[in-house]
């Protein structure tokens, strides 16, 4: 009996026996929502995980899309108010080359934006963002993931299968690119090699531009005594809002 309570404590000691639970448990997730799915058709509860069922697809991306065609979004009260529209700036920067890539003059005249989606130019260049955005974000969990090469791939195809991360891609929302930079941080921002710790600050303040939430984890270079490279982040976030106006 001792014997086997060892064995046991041994084995949960073990992080692969974790590991193995979660890629499993969120495999056969995945498998019984596609089943679902399928069996149910148009009428099921599945696409729930969608937000209102797909009936507001690509919407953060979209609105946003409309909102910085006319290139004064703080102060553009069209469709939503003021307040509905609080991302930082690097966000709408980047959403704006998005609004050269059609002719927004139809969608401006409506105040409408959710349709945006249905124009093949805008959907095969967001799509080819969206593919990047994903392989990026499985090489850097691969990167953050210790073990043999097939855990930290299966990790990586299971995190990206998961119920979070189709409902961020259907959002279209930029947490995902905030998400990279942090992983970046975390894997660099105490490296031996000098172009890494300056690549994980870069991170970081690319990350606290898209979202705020990132800037708490300077506390890590804080509890580290980095004071240096605490400054080093305020002068890229200078110039990163100086850059932006």
């Amino acid at each position: 009996m001792k014997d086997l309570f060892i064995k046991a404590k041994n084995t949960l000691r073990d992080n692969r026996i974790f590991e193995r639970f979660f890629i499993g448990a969120t495999i056969c997730c995945f498998i019984t929502w596609l089943i679902l799915l399928l069996k149910e058709g148009t009428t099921s509860e599945q696409f729930k995980v969608f937000f209102e069922s797909t009936n507001d697809l690509f919407a953060d991306m979209t609105n946003v899309v409309g909102w910085t065609s006319q290139r004064d979004v703080y102060n553009n009260a069209m469709y939503t108010p003021v307040g509905d529209k609080p991302y930082p700036a690097l966000n709408y920067l980047i959403v704006y080359f998005f609004s050269r890539t059609i002719d927004m003059k139809p969608y401006l005249e409506n105040e409408f934006f959710l349709n945006i989606y249905w124009n093949p130019r805008f959907m095969i260049i967001y799509l080819l963002f969206v593919i990047f955005t994903l392989v990026a974000f499985y090489q850097v969990v691969q990167q953050a993931k210790t073990g043999s090469g097939k855990v930290r791939a299966f990790m990586a195809m299971v995190v990206l299968f998961s119920s979070p991360m189709i409902y961020t891609v259907e959002r279209g929302n930029f947490v995902l690119h905030s998400m990279i930079c942090v992983f970046i941080f975390l894997l660099y921002y105490d490296s031996p090699d000098k172009w890494k710790r300056e690549l994980a600050l870069i991170c970081l303040a690319i990350a606290t531009a898209l979202k705020v939430t990132p800037a708490l984890l300077g506390i890590l270079l804080l509890y580290d005594k980095k004071w240096k490279e605490v400054l080093h982040i305020i002068i890229l976030m200078r110039v990163i809002k100086v850059g932006l106006g």
